[in-house]
């Protein structure tokens, strides 16, 4: 069985991308914030805990930080992608773990 992996050990290429940009742009995470369109941007707490794969960041902040830290959107998406699969592999083993864990077996 292949070991449990917490949340905070998943690999979260979205974070990285998102906390490398901020970095190169020298912003801070309230720059963020106040740059995303419209004036609808996240909080400097919640996109924190995006960069650090505490939180899922909600599809419809793409487009915004996608202006925010001047990302081309595809490339954005992608890293979108790849952290819904790694947060949906986690909650699949966490399933299996708790099943595992009930006495029942999942299905091999």
């Amino acid at each position: 069985m292949a070991p449990r992996v917490t949340q905070s050990e998943l690999p979260n290429p979205l974070g990285k991308l998102l906390r490398q940009r901020r970095f190169a742009m020298n912003l801070r995470l309230e720059d963020v914030a106040l740059k995303m369109a419209g004036g609808e941007g996240a909080t400097t707490s919640f996109l924190s805990a995006v960069e650090c794969g505490h939180k899922a960041l909600p599809a419809v902040h793409l487009s915004g930080l996608s202006e925010a830290l001047e990302i081309p959107l595809a490339d954005l998406q992608a890293a979108y992608i790849e952290d819904r699969v790694n947060r949906a592999r986690k909650r699949a083993q966490d399933e299996v773990g708790q099943l595992n864990g009930s006495g029942l077996k999942a299905a091999e």
